[in-house]
């Protein structure tokens, strides 16, 4: 009995499909849109968030004039500064990033600076207060 109607009911499932599908057409044909407030931006005003890197690198003009000692001692203190900074980062991530391959004791005491050693007396699992 169910069966005799099961052609039929498609039929009416796919006719309100239909008649939703255009609805929604005309609907969005005749609705009003709501005019632009703000002026379109032009291209040139936007600065990207990001450069992207040259290809090709530009040549950058060739001074004829040689670097003498105090050009090459200002650039050799520069670049001390520099690998210092990159020490000390190094050995900050270090403290808060221990070596991944280590055991978790050796972990926790090499990263620890002599200064933060704390003066307690090691822990021993055996042991009762």
């Amino acid at each position: 009995m169910i069966s005799d109607y099961a052609p039929l009911a498609i039929v009416a499932v796919l006719a309100l499909c239909v008649l939703w599908v255009v609805i929604r057409i005309l609907g969005a044909l005749f609705r009003r849109r709501p005019e632009r407030q703000d002026p379109p931006m032009e291209a040139a005003t936007i600065a990207p968030s990001r450069q992207e890197p040259r290809l090709v690198a530009e040549a950058a003009p060739v001074s004829a004039a040689r670097p003498d000692a105090a050009d090459l001692r200002n650039l050799q203190e520069s670049i001390d500064r520099l690998a210092q900074q990159v020490s000390l980062l190094e050995r900050r991530l270090g403290e808060r990033f221990p070596d991944p391959g280590a055991l978790p004791g050796e972990a926790i005491t090499s990263s620890r600076s002599s200064r933060e050693a704390s003066p307690e007396a090691p822990i021993i699992p055996g042991d009762r207060v």
